[in-house]
């Protein structure tokens, strides 16, 4: 049975310059596959829906180490709560209580270990585990490498990733010298990102410190390869918003930030397709009506139309409106899960329901202002709440 906020939700539903910026050291990866995640998709069954939040191997290797660490304050857990997270600690840099949220209860040394560990087998990457630990979130250290797997753009079989690595460097060179010929495109992807950054609205201390000029530079090289390489794609906004936690992740690295940005883009309908669109938004708004009737009577007294926010959630996966911390959280999950994009409509759920004390506080600009630049929110609890809602919407045949 479903309660509202008041009652509390039993949880929450729902170039212009052809050089390459490539470190040399990186681990090698291979061209990405389309791969099977949707935008937003009822599952088929009820036992399909159950929360997938898989936890780690208690007969591992490691795990004496890890109850060695929860004995020692000073090793930096988050506490025994499978799923608590201190928002005031978010790091984008995971050098103290990083958005990989640590929420296992282990020190971020001794998890970087263990990612580092199943990535770096001498000839087959343990998917399998390194799956299982994303979904609760990925250090900061490595979430670039991680990502590479979970996206398929690196491949669990290490044999050839020399050889394809030089495939997809050249691959992306050749792109960026199609690109860098149409002037337009790299004028207005400059415009962009120059607006946003004047703004500070990218929200991300780490793309701040780049500075403007190589973020321009980046995203109009990245976004005009993208562009060239897919005949389906016109430029649109929502390709910077959700190429943003792909520079921060990748910084300079121009070659990992195109084909990982590539892989999500091709996975996500919703940004692609406007029949998509509309019915994720359909869908969306029918979900919200039933499950928060009281919120959502209050939003239309407050005259505030649906789609001034709800399709920008949809599309921009949250990379517009939430803290860069939370959505690098997020996306572990997406990347990891088998539910992969289908979960985001059940994490927008989540979101709403969590701040809707906040929300009944605001009046009509307040709200949509408050909708297009969330608080930060604990990521763990909103995704719990997400599967729980799922559940919950299969279990009563709502989609």
């Amino acid at each position: 049975m479903l309660h509202s906020k008041s009652s509390t939700l039993n949880c929450a539903q729902a170039a212009s310059a052809t050089t390459i910026r490539s470190h040399s050291n990186e681990t090698q990866q291979q061209v990405p596959n389309t791969g099977s995640y949707i935008s937003f998709q009822a599952p088929n069954s009820y036992e399909e829906a159950k929360p997938k939040l898989a936890a780690l191997d208690s007969s591992s290797e490691w795990e004496s180490d890890v109850r060695q660490e929860q004995k020692t304050p000073a090793s930096g857990f988050l506490g025994n709560s499978p799923h608590r997270q201190d928002n005031n600690n978010y790091n984008e840099n995971g050098s103290s209580s990083p958005s990989g949220s640590f929420s296992r209860g282990m020190s971020g040394d001794l998890e970087v270990a263990r990612f580092r560990n199943w990535m770096e087998g001498e000839s087959f990457v343990d998917m399998k585990s390194m799956r299982e630990a994303a979904v609760l979130g990925i250090p900061m250290e490595v979430r670039g490498e991680v990502w590479k797997f979970l996206l398929n753009v690196s491949k669990p079989d290490r044999s050839e990733e020399l050889t394809m690595r030089r495939h997809m460097t050249l691959e992306y060179n050749e792109l960026l010298s199609k690109a860098a010929q149409d002037d337009e495109l790299m004028r207005r992807v400059r415009n962009e990102v120059k607006r946003r950054t004047s703004r500070n609205a990218f929200r991300s201390n780490s793309l701040c410190r780049l500075g403007e000029e190589t973020l321009q530079s980046i995203f109009s090289n990245v976004i005009g390869a993208f562009l060239a390489s897919e005949e389906n794609f016109e430029y649109d906004s929502v390709l910077v918003s959700i190429l943003a936690p792909f520079v921060v992740v990748f910084e300079l690295n121009e070659v990992d930030c195109f084909y990982c940005f590539q892989s999500l883009m091709r996975k996500h309908e919703v940004a692609r397709c406007v029949k998509a669109q509309n019915a994720a938004v359909a869908n969306f708004m029918m979900l919200f009506r039933t499950l928060q009737p009281e919120l959502c009577e209050f939003f239309e007294s407050e005259e505030l139309e649906p789609l001034d926010w709800i399709p920008s959630w949809i599309r921009n996966l949250l990379s517009r409106e939430l803290p860069m911390d939370c959505v690098l959280r997020l996306w572990d999950t997406y990347f990891a899960c088998e539910e992969g994009l289908s979960l985001h409509g059940y994490v927008c759920l989540a979101v709403i329901d969590m701040l809707q004390e906040e929300l009944m506080e605001l009046d009509g600009l307040e709200l949509k202002g408050y909708l297009q630049n969330l608080p930060s929110v604990d990521m763990d609890q909103v995704i719990t709440q997400a599967y729980n809602i799922r559940e919950d919407v299969v279990g009563l045949g709502l989609i």
